[in-house]
């Protein structure tokens, strides 16, 4: 959809359509993440969290990444 389609780097073409529909993706996408982490860190300097709920986050996010990682290692079909 973004690249077209596009499987090999040798054959890209820059052109300007390419480059704004990478950056109409990229563009909100950076600005929700920073809007979000900003809030995170606002809402972190108003409620201080204890040290078991950071960890708890922490090992929710490992398992999660190990899952998808095994995910992808196990479906073949995932490996696009």
């Amino acid at each position: 959809m973004l690249f077209e389609g596009l499987r090999d780097t040798a054959t890209l073409t820059i052109a300007p359509g390419i480059v704004l529909k990478y950056t109409a993706v990229h563009g909100p996408v950076f600005l929700v993440f920073g809007v979000a982490a900003a809030g995170l860190f606002a809402l972190a300097e108003f409620n201080t969290l204890h040290p078991w709920a950071i960890l708890g986050g922490n090992l929710v996010a490992a398992v999660v990444m190990l899952g998808i990682l095994f995910a992808i290692i196990i479906s073949p079909s995932m490996r696009r």
